[in-house]
């Protein structure tokens, strides 16, 4: 399992849960000085200056002046929202997103374009056409990017990264995280959409605060992504939550996994739109 929030992962030193500590802290209540941020951290005032000093010298944070309440003035420290950036790629099942944000996680640019179903490999290249230029559109060196993640609507087999199956895409087997890390030349972790979908709600939406909860996803399939005890609960293999290919009927409609009756032949975007081809093809009125 990989947790929803990393800032409390086990096999982190003190230094760099600290470290995070007076980042988070920085970035929350700054301009903020070295004094306050000892106080609200419970750490030493000198054990918060070494790592305000490691923060400024690599530029996650940077000095704003002083602030002068009587006695000696007291430095200003504020988040660099340009310290870093992220790249973020969705691979639908409609169109390829590729998007940067800086380290604030504030969207600085997006591009898309049409997915080529059927094809991962012109998708890999797409992809990687469209990265100089959302990197050009938001103003951001690639030599800023820290981390990049890609998400898709399939199976994603763990801890290898291969596509098992995206039925609506039409793939079948694809090392879709090597593909990826190799034509963007750094490491790109893939997730499928309900994974990535559960840890953004832990993070910013109904779930924030929670340590244990499942979200859902009914769109162009079904899937769901579970958080437990602040960990993404990934299962055996990284298929957890993979309720849309459940069959709920014995000889219900072929699905795209190869199978029949199962739950996202009945509840998705694509049943409704198969419904309706079927009843206007019956109905004159609705043709």
């Amino acid at each position: 399992m990989a947790r929803a929030n990393d800032k409390t992962a086990s096999n982190r030193t003190p230094r760099e849960l600290n470290r995070s500590l007076v980042l988070d802290l920085v970035q929350e209540h700054g301009p903020i000085s070295r004094t306050n941020l000892a106080r609200l951290s419970g750490l030493t005032k000198p054990t918060v200056s070494a790592i305000i000093e490691e923060l400024l010298e690599n530029g996650s944070v940077r000095d704003v002046g002083t602030e002068s309440r009587g006695g000696r003035p007291a430095r200003l420290l504020e988040f660099n929202d340009d310290s870093a950036a992220y790249l973020g790629i969705e691979i639908g099942v409609e169109q390829t997103t590729v998007a940067v944000a800086d380290a604030r996680g504030r969207l600085r640019a997006r591009l898309d374009q049409p997915t080529v179903l059927r094809d991962p490999q012109r998708t890999v290249r797409d992809v990687a056409e469209l990265l100089p230029k959302v990197l050009q559109l938001s103003g951001v060196p690639r030599k800023r990017l820290r981390g990049a993640c890609a998400i898709v609507p399939g199976l994603i087999e763990r801890p290898s990264g291969v596509c098992v199956l995206a039925p609506n895409l039409g793939w079948e087997r694809f090392p879709l995280r090597a593909e990826l890390s190799r034509a963007l030349r750094m490491q790109v972790p893939v997730y499928n959409l309900p994974q990535a979908a559960a840890v953004a709600e832990g993070e910013l939406g109904a779930a924030r605060g929670q340590v244990s909860y499942v979200w859902i996803y009914v769109g162009l399939g079904v899937g769901a992504g579970l958080v437990v005890d602040g960990r993404l609960f990934f299962g055996m293999q990284g298929y957890s939550g993979e309720i849309g290919h459940c069959r709920v009927a014995d000889d219900g409609p072929p699905c795209g996994c190869g199978r029949r009756g199962c739950l996202e032949t009945f509840a998705s975007v694509m049943a409704l739109r198969r419904a309706a081809e079927v009843a206007s093809a019956r109905s004159p009125q609705l043709a």
